[in-house]
């Protein structure tokens, strides 16, 4: 997308900002209403057409590549957004805003370090700015730095007590070290502070996920999305809790639809949508949307791992096999190499099959995964005794997977069997 325009940002006022979108109101118009935004855009043009009659141009304007960085930012062009708001730096280099926006910026790239570099200078530029330190307070989360995350926090407050959002990010870090009642108190006073504050309903939403009170959460994060339904992540929590309460397969869709409609590159909404287009049998759209998972994270192995099941009942085993050796690369684990045998059997690969045999002999299995995932292996090879002793042990440590057992496929034929259904109808 290329400009040969001057720009004006604006954002409707009761569009909440997200927990890592906080770019400060001093580079796009806030408004209410239409009016309010009429009154606004003409204080602005007055300024640019004064910047023309000087002849200033657009390369020249700091400010104006500062509104510019802006627009892609929300368009998510986080690289472009980044050299504009660098390009408004060289132009002025004592912009506290623009060195805010570049801090927020770096933190989408998952550049923490420079992020900090970035919103230390603006602080000094301007230490009384209460956005500012909010989003000192976001890098430093990112960066596990907990306790000066909660000082910049607090230090925010003390500069506005009536700032939400600091109060917002305040009960993050508090239910980050499972302090629920602190947390809870901390988003409340968010919301009395600002009730259209929707991330802090949500964040309340999720922690009523956590202790059970799935219908509750669902309500919750429904009205999260009244009050902004621009905000993705309620959008996407509203498909795990709809997960958990028996809701449709199409409304769960739908949810994550929303998400990742609203934010493209978070790899976690588009995993979770893959498995919903699975439970609609729409296997290659889920395919694509593990595609894009992994894309935008390589690093998550349950990606290449979902991705690769999804591959075997294609029937596309070479594929499934390269997708569990991407996962093997970084780490280990059982059920991956379970996975892998599968698909190394499949394609008749015995001795190769034999040697992943040993390997997984050579583990010890201590979680709940590592038991199912050898209970798994012997089901796939017809060993009754050993599928039977391994799942026993998978559902002493976690009785999710009694239900798991009755619906994953290589079990079938055990699914009529007495001992089989001794443990997962105990």
């Amino acid at each position: 997308m290329e400009l040969d325009k001057k720009i004006i940002p604006c954002k409707l006022s009761g569009i909440e900002r997200s927990e890592t979108n906080i770019l400060a109101t001093l580079q796009q118009l806030d408004f209410k209403h239409e009016s309010e935004l009429v009154n606004k855009v003409i204080i602005t043009l007055k300024g640019i057409i004064e910047k023309e009659n000087q002849n200033i141009q657009i390369e020249e304007d700091s400010e104006e590549n500062l509104r510019r960085g802006t627009l892609f930012y929300n368009f998510t062009d986080f690289n472009k957004a980044l050299n504009l708001f660098n390009k408004s730096l060289t132009l002025n280099y004592n912009s506290a805003a623009a060195l805010s926006n570049k801090s927020i910026t770096l933190c989408k790239l998952n550049r923490f370090e420079e992020a900090l570099e970035s919103i230390n200078e603006a602080i000094k530029i301007n230490p009384k700015m209460v956005e500012l330190w909010s989003n000192k307070g976001v890098i430093l989360y990112h960066l596990n730095y907990f306790d000066d995350a909660l000082h910049a926090y607090e230090k925010a407050i003390e500069l506005d007590s009536s700032y939400s959002f600091a109060w917002t990010n305040r009960g993050v870090i508090f239910k980050k070290f499972y302090n629920i009642p602190e947390a809870l108190e901390n988003y409340i006073e968010a919301i009395t502070l600002n009730p259209k504050n929707a991330v802090a309903l949500s964040n309340i939403g999720v922690i009523l996920d956590e202790i059970g009170f799935f219908e509750e959460a669902y309500e919750i994060q429904v009205k999260s999305t009244i009050l902004n339904p621009y905000y993705p992540l309620a959008w996407y929590n509203i498909g795990v809790v709809l997960g958990k309460i028996g809701g449709s397969p199409e409304d769960i869709l739908k949810a994550y639809d929303k998400a990742t409609e609203l934010n493209p590159k978070d790899a976690d909404f588009w995993f979770n949508k893959g498995h919903a287009l699975i439970k609609l049998n729409e296997y290659l759209k889920a395919l694509d949307s593990f595609d894009k998972t992994t894309h935008i994270n390589p690093n998550l192995i349950k990606a290449w791992n979902d991705k690769g099941s999804l591959l075997i009942k294609l029937s596309r085993p070479k594929e499934a096999l390269l997708a569990f050796n991407t996962a093997l690369k970084y780490e280990t684990k059982i059920f991956l190499l379970v996975n892998k045998l599968i698909a190394l059997k499949i394609l008749g690969r015995k001795k190769e099959a034999l040697e992943i045999i040993k390997k997984i002999e050579k583990i010890t299995p201590k979680s709940s995964q590592d038991f199912y995932s050898l209970a798994f292996l012997f089901a796939f090879v017809n060993i009754k005794d050993k599928t039977i002793k391994y799942l026993v042990q998978a559902v002493k440590l976690d009785s999710q997977f009694k239900e798991k057992a009755k619906k994953d496929e290589i079990f079938k034929n055990l699914w009529d069997d007495k001992d089989f259904k001794k443990v997962v109808n105990n």
